[in-house]
């Protein structure tokens, strides 16, 4: 191997330590994990002052409150996979092959993440329509919720 590949295999080994190290890092030093009572009552405080308007969105389910940034982060994740391959289908083709098997594996991998992304999207569906909201018929208000917890 010559000095371009070396540093071309580095840089995709550094790109792919990022994207996938970064969310197990993440993931292994959430807090929410180990404190799950605490980290409730961190969201529920956080709700408390939130405008009545994004309550009552929130309660009605008509901003998707919860789907919509896993929904965007899985849409990264597949859209960094897509430039991946791309990329190293131009670095097979301009180095003669070398990046043939990258190729395949990242092709490999796109699959495969696709199908876990189109089951995650399937579960988050299913369980969409089995989630009844609190607040769904509209007939009280965030206020009138938060005057009946006070009691």
């Amino acid at each position: 191997m010559n000095l371009i590949q070396t540093l071309a295999l580095v840089a995709l080994a550094a790109v792919w330590a990022w994207v996938l190290g970064r969310p197990l890092l993440e993931n292994l030093f959430n807090v929410a994990r180990r404190d799950p009572v605490g980290h409730f009552n961190k969201q529920l405080s956080v709700l408390g002052q939130a405008p009545e308007r994004s309550l009552s969105q929130a309660a009605t389910g008509s901003q998707g409150w919860g789907r919509q940034p896993a929904r965007k982060r899985r849409l990264q994740i597949m859209m960094a996979l897509v430039i991946a391959v791309v990329i190293s289908a131009v670095l097979a083709i301009a180095l003669q092959g070398i990046f043939v098997w990258q190729v395949a594996l990242l092709g490999l991998m796109l699959l495969g993440y696709i199908g876990l992304a189109a089951r995650a999207g399937a579960y988050e569906a299913e369980r969409g329509t089995k989630v009844a909201y609190l607040n769904a018929d509209r007939t009280s208000s965030p206020v009138q919720i938060q005057a009946i917890g006070e009691r």
